[in-house]
């Protein structure tokens, strides 16, 4: 599982770096119910710092694993945050690993939403 990117303050200078408490809903909930209650506590984490990058002028972006905001949160909401910024990368699932409960749907949905306003779509081999 992937972690936090470690930077010395001398790196962070310059950079608003927003790194939210997140709980991988499917890989940590046991029920249906557990994987919503994570996914929608995670968003709620996350939803401020979209505020934050919006009130910020950035002028590039890099998001991390943006599918994880999808689980309960909505494209089009985190679209207001990124559609003014000249340069953003984003990377998320986009696989089927995970089954198609409610969540795996949901996730789906609003990454192919989000990815219709995309100037540029790369998928990534899965890796063996």
């Amino acid at each position: 599982m992937g972690g936090k990117l470690p930077l010395s303050d001398g790196e962070k200078e310059g950079i608003l770096y927003l790194s939210p408490w997140i709980v991988p809903p499917r890989l940590k909930g046991k029920t249906e119910e557990e994987i919503l209650r994570l996914a929608g506590e995670n968003r709620e984490r996350i939803e401020p710092h979209l505020e934050t990058i919006r009130k910020s002028g950035a002028s590039a972006l890099i998001i991390n694993d943006l599918s994880l905001y999808f689980h309960a949160g909505d494209a089009p909401q985190l679209w207001l945050t990124v559609e003014r910024i000249p340069t953003v990368v984003m990377n998320g699932y986009y696989g089927r690993h995970f089954g198609e409960g409610s969540v795996s749907r949901k996730e789906r949905g609003e990454m192919k939403w989000l990815m219709a306003r995309c100037d540029r779509v790369l998928f990534l081999p899965p890796t063996p």
